[in-house]
């Protein structure tokens, strides 16, 4: 009985030291090794699901109202030159760059200087490769009406 009750211990402790992830994904950093005790709350790997890589692009707050979701992107990546990827705008965010930073500016001596700001862009890449990865250098290019053709993003 004791044998038992001994391997019933040992299978609970192996069922809780297993660990699944949420959803599919590469394994990009790892904080853990095989062995190795963790404590609750410690990262023990990152993943990145590579199948959903999308771009976010600081566009101009002046262009922002021109352009739509759905609207065609071309995207080159600095890991690729002289390739040129297409995809379109899954959204825009509806906050200034600066007011999603940790520590907003802010003035509070009575003087003020306007500064255009930047407004962040979700792009989709529709090609069906998944070759660009989190933290690439790409440039986007979108045509925005009444603008020079090709206008790049920040």
């Amino acid at each position: 009985a004791q044998a038992e009750a001994a391997v019933r211990v040992a299978r609970e402790a192996l069922d809780s030291a297993v660990v699944t992830a949420r959803q599919a994904g590469v394994v990009v950093q790892r904080g853990a090794h095989p062995g190795e005790y963790v404590q609750p709350g410690r990262p023990i790997v990152v993943l990145a699901d590579l199948a959903g890589v999308y771009v976010m692009a600081n566009l101009n707050e002046t262009d922002v109202r021109r352009i739509r979701p759905g609207q065609p992107v071309a995207i080159t990546a600095d890991a690729y030159p002289g390739r040129t990827f297409r995809g379109h705008i899954i959204g825009i965010v509806p906050a200034a760059e600066t007011e999603l930073s940790l520590i907003p500016t802010r003035t509070n001596a009575g003087s003020f200087t306007k500064i255009v700001q930047w407004i962040p862009v979700r792009i989709a890449i529709d090609s069906g490769e998944h070759v660009l990865a989190p933290g690439m250098s790409v440039t986007v290019r979108l045509e925005v009406a009444g603008s020079e053709p090709g206008t790049p993003a920040r």
